[in-house]
């Protein structure tokens, strides 16, 4: 099977959704004497991303040794009139709460 010849060589891997190289020389005589392909999409596409490790080293040792807050608001939105939200995560079991705020004045009594 061969492929009319087009405008320009990008324009066909564009078309075609960026296929594998090996492909490409398959459809047509234009791209088999290429061993790489030069544009950035489509090298781009192909690459294979390291994932993330699933844990890291921690920094603690027991329960509650770190904990992590943030308090959010005030929201433009209330719900009940809660316009302000806290936030607690404990690093070492990565439990969490969330504590809803009326007022950033409620926070003393949370903690």
């Amino acid at each position: 099977m061969s492929c009319l010849a087009s405008p320009s060589p990008k324009l066909l891997p564009d078309r075609l959704g960026h296929p594998h190289l090996s492909k490409l020389k398959r459809i047509t005589p234009e791209f088999s004497k290429l061993q790489v392909l030069e544009w950035d999409s489509c090298q781009l596409g192909k690459r294979i991303w390291p994932s993330f490790p699933k844990r890291t080293k921690s920094r603690c040792n027991s329960v509650f040794s770190i904990i992590h807050s943030n308090i959010s608001g005030p929201s433009q939105v209330s719900s009940f009139g809660f316009r302000y939200f806290l936030t607690l995560i404990d690093e070492y079991s990565s439990c969490y709460r969330v504590y809803l705020m009326k007022d950033r004045s409620e926070l003393l009594n949370i903690f």
